[in-house]
């Protein structure tokens, strides 16, 4: 099983991804490059996902490294920010206490000579275990900060950046690239199943309809003037072939076209202009 979460990182690492079947850590570069590989211990019940406190699993999910504590009971430690919204609201439904304090951290303090031992087994209580000299190496790659899941807001730093037109031509979620922009032919979407980005900010106005009738009419009139000059048809040739075709046309061009318009939208951070007065 993949358990993934953003990391907050600096320059070299956009994502920290756990396996825990494999029990492995990566921390992934630009463009999905691992950059580098470790071996981890997990809690003492080390399948499925983390539901209370005490249960000793580890989250599985899409979660934040938020701070880190260099003066942790365990050599160094990064905290994972379980639990989310939709964990506590499982929680509350199950009428039991979410836990919470979930770190990839090294060694206890003090028993960092024995860490090639300890890792044989999961044995933290839920965390994620790696040996001191792993942790100083992810420590130093892996920076803390803020998560900001707003609408537009600047994350490129917690996903990794997608190429905005094939997102847009493919209907796919602007900001992860792989969840559902359109919840109907033309009509968009609330938000991203996958990586949960609000559309609420998408607005692509008459771009698309512009677009498509300079296009697709510079195409089917192109034609019609070609084919009238070469081969002289009558006119029920004309309505007969180019009606027809600009319908099919325009219908999708007119997706493919918004879609990359909003993708294109988010990337740029593009927004409704308003007056600036000094507030």
């Amino acid at each position: 099983m993949v358990w993934s979460f953003p990391a907050l990182a600096g320059q070299q690492v956009y994502l920290v991804r756990v396996e825990k079947a494999e029990r492995r850590l990566e921390l992934i570069g630009e463009g999905g490059k691992i950059l580098r590989s470790f071996s981890i211990a997990l809690g003492s019940e080390p399948f499925g996902h983390k539901h209370q406190e005490g249960d000793e699993r580890t989250p599985e999910g899409r979660y934040v490294l938020d701070w880190r504590n260099a003066n942790s009971a365990a050599y160094k430690s990064i905290h994972i920010s379980y639990p989310n919204a939709d964990d506590l609201a499982a929680a509350q439904a199950r009428g039991v206490d979410a836990g919470g304090m979930i770190m990839i951290h090294g060694q206890p303090n003090g028993f960092g000579w024995l860490g090639w031992l300890l890792q044989l087994v999961d044995w933290t209580d839920g965390c994620i275990a790696v040996t001191d000299s792993d942790m100083d190496e992810i420590w130093t790659m892996v920076a803390a900060g803020t998560y900001r899941d707003q609408a537009m807001s600047d994350d490129k730093a917690i996903w990794p950046p997608i190429e905005p037109i094939s997102a847009g031509l493919h209907g796919r979620c602007p900001r992860c690239g792989e969840g559902k922009l359109f919840s109907g032919f033309l009509s968009v979407g609330k938000r991203c199943v996958n990586c949960g980005l609000d559309y609420s900010f998408a607005d692509a106005g008459d771009g698309p309809a512009v677009f498509v009738i300079l296009i697709i009419g510079f195409i089917i009139v192109g034609l019609a003037l070609w084919m009238e000059v070469t081969l002289g048809p009558p006119l029920w040739v004309h309505l007969l072939l180019w009606i027809p075709l600009a319908l099919v046309l325009c219908l999708t061009a007119l997706r493919l076209i918004k879609g990359v318009l909003l993708t294109l939208q988010y990337r740029n951070k593009a927004a409704e202009g308003r007056l600036d007065h000094g507030e």
